[in-house]
């Protein structure tokens, strides 16, 4: 019997330090940013609350959600976004349709050497939340395909095959063009160019319209993804149809003789 029960009290103990060891990992939620804006209506001020689980002395965070509430605490509504994990989780509150209301702008980081983000548009209609920008759905609407030329040239075409940019790329860095040209410029083998979902989005005030307007960035790479070649830059604008595009180029980096 003492032996049994001395094998039982080292069961509990071993437990007992097993749970422990669970816990001292174990992800707690906390408030990242909280704000506090006409959402919900022209006349009627919310508070919106920004939360995520992360781990002790960390900066990534998972379950990341958004919580609206009146003045008085109740709770009005929780976003929950598909994507709901990463480095650096942020919100801003910018007036995109100029109607007195304000939008809530999502933001999360990706980590990483490719400056990766994934961004999300929220806002209210007659009080019903609606999701007016999601950077998946925008990637996949707003495409782009490409490829290496012969004479040191790039060619990017969109999916719609509505806009084409032709890019010189005689100043690149000789080890680069080696890589895919010979020496008279001749293509060494079909090499094509990638161009990214968003990469990057932010709000700006457009002080003509006296709204704020949405710029997105999609990277471009050739060869491989260190080697960058610049960004599709649009800006959006939001109308009766969503958010859609009023500019778009493409932004090389500079090169030197």
């Amino acid at each position: 019997m003492k032996k049994f029960l001395a094998v039982a009290l080292a069961a509990v103990a071993l437990f007992g330090i097993a749970s422990l060891g669970n816990n001292a990992y174990a992800l707690e939620t906390v408030v990242i940013k909280q704000m506090t804006g006409n959402v919900v209506s022209a006349d009627e001020e919310s508070v919106i609350t920004l939360k995520g689980q992360k781990e002790k002395g960390g900066i990534y965070y998972s379950g990341v959600r958004i919580e609206i509430a009146d003045k008085q605490g109740n709770i009005l509504t929780v976003i929950k976004p598909k994507t709901d994990a990463g480095y650096n989780p942020d919100i801003m509150l910018p007036d995109f349709i100029g109607d007195g209301t304000q939008q809530i702008f999502l933001s999360l980081e990706s980590g990483g050497s490719g400056g990766f983000g994934f961004y999300y548009v929220y806002g209210f209609e007659d009080k019903n939340l609606k999701v007016m920008f999601d950077y998946e759905q925008f990637g996949k609407e707003n495409c782009f395909e490409g490829r290496f030329l012969d004479g040191y040239r790039a060619e990017i075409t969109d999916c719609k095959k509505t806009q084409v940019y032709l890019l010189d790329l005689s100043l690149k860095p000789q080890d680069y063009k080696d890589m895919i040209w010979d020496k008279n410029g001749k293509l060494l083998k079909p090499v094509t160019v990638d161009v990214s979902g968003v990469n990057t989005a932010f709000p700006y005030y457009n002080s003509s319209e006296g709204h704020c307007q949405l710029n997105v960035y999609q990277r471009v790479t050739g060869v491989a993804s260190a080697y960058a070649l610049g960004y599709i830059n649009s800006q959006l604008t939001y109308g009766q149809n969503g958010f859609e595009i009023f500019f778009q180029t493409m932004m090389i980096y500079p090169d030197s003789l």
